[in-house]
């Protein structure tokens, strides 16, 4: 079992998406960098959400193109593996970095928050976080948010796997097929597991594992979701939130992923 953090095993009896307690140390005993950089981390995409109250974001448009002139503007309703508002808003406007092989950069503002999504490749936190807290910083300026009432950081990756390597090679805790899907005509080459856990009393984790076989190869895909429990109202204290999720992100990823240094290369600290 890893070293990092101790995650109940799934027991397929149950619902897929199962709930538990995880008894830890406190954030600020334990450095961010304690985890290994992964020079070939699988990351598709890494996002950043704050979830706010409504706000009006009508007529905001020509104050962001001129903020962020490299970013393409329109209206739209999705923004890659994020969840948005249920709805017809008009006015959510996307943002897309333009012409840029190396930076895939794209963010949505909506009526209740703004989400930021960096897509493969992804460099490290240092820029992601870097230039989300731009667009929060302008949508904060704006759409003037009472409070965040949620923080979220998500991480999605994929893991191209022989179709004849075990998964276990790959990944601590083996996800299950959905055998009970099977009379809805699900193939039994999907798999798929969804737990959910409380850190503590401030911040929940999502953890879903899926493996989807094609031809010859297989994709195992990990999203783990973090974020806080409780409203913020003073925004100076972003910045470390977003370190502690980001903290418990990697602890979760160090924890169900096998040999991630021989995987996805890096230094032992």
């Amino acid at each position: 079992m890893s070293q990092y953090l101790d995650l109940n095993p799934f027991d397929p009896q149950t619902n897929s998406r199962n709930y538990r307690s995880v008894q830890s140390e406190s954030t600020s005993s334990k450095p961010i960098d304690e985890f290994p950089n992964l020079p070939d981390a699988p990351i598709v995409e890494a996002i950043i959400s704050w979830n706010t109250p409504t706000c009006q974001i009508d007529n905001v448009r020509n104050e962001l193109e001129r903020r962020f002139p490299d970013f393409e503007i329109s209206q739209h309703q999705t923004l890659g593996s994020a969840t948005l508002p249920t709805g017809d808003h008009p006015q959510n406007l996307r943002l897309e970095k333009k012409e840029s092989d190396s930076l895939k950069y794209v963010c949505l503002f909506h009526h209740t928050g703004v989400v930021f999504s960096e897509l493969a490749p992804y460099r490290d936190w240092a820029s992601f976080e870097s230039e989300a807290l731009r667009f929060w910083e302008a949508y904060a300026e704006l759409c003037q948010p009472v409070e965040v009432a949620k923080l979220l950081v998500r991480y999605i990756s994929q893991i191209k796997v022989d179709k004849d390597s075990p998964v276990e090679d790959f990944i601590e805790i083996e996800t299950c097929p959905l055998d009970s899907l099977k009379s809805e005509g699900v193939r039994r080459n999907f798999f798929y597991q969804n737990d959910s856990y409380n850190l503590n009393d401030n911040y929940e984790a999502v953890l879903t594992r899926a493996l989807k076989h094609e031809d010859s190869t297989s994709g195992l895909f990990v999203d783990i979701t973090i974020q806080n429990t409780e409203s913020i109202t003073d925004y100076s204290s972003l910045s470390q939130e977003l370190q502690t999720l980001r903290y418990w992100k990697n602890k979760i990823f160090f924890t169900v992923m096998k040999n991630p240094i021989e995987n996805f290369g890096g230094q032992n600290l």
